[in-house]
């Protein structure tokens, strides 16, 4: 059974304007088959208090989700689709803001579930 190992490199640039970090991950597909909606998960430990964050690529913003997983109203990982040809690598941008007043991006659902 063919899997994909997506590979994420994380390199920390600080911003001292308006609180702001930016990272640079990049992903690569290993494989020669197409591959679409590949989860990319960073967590935000290293980054302390996050409230919002915004990926681009190639200058255009992807949806992104951040995601609570303990439940102490803290985000604890960012998630990501990547879509990648086979054997490509591709560089996304990422803002990460520490403002208390700004929350999280919403973007339109892709799935629906019930508890």
């Amino acid at each position: 059974m063919n899997r994909l190992f997506l590979t994420a490199l994380v390199a920390l640039f600080s911003s001292a304007a308006l609180a702001q970090r930016v990272i640079t991950v990049s992903v690569t597909n290993p494989m020669d088959a197409y591959r679409a909606d590949q989860p990319v998960l960073i967590s935000l430990s290293d980054y302390g208090y996050v409230s919002r964050a915004i990926v681009t690529c190639d200058g255009s913003e992807i949806p992104c989700q951040l995601d609570d997983l303990n439940q102490d109203d803290t985000f604890d990982e960012l998630c990501f689709l990547a879509n990648l040809n086979g054997k490509e690598k591709r560089q996304y941008q990422v803002a990460l803001y520490s403002d208390p007043k700004l929350q999280p991006a919403q973007y339109p659902a892709r799935v629906y579930a019930d508890d």
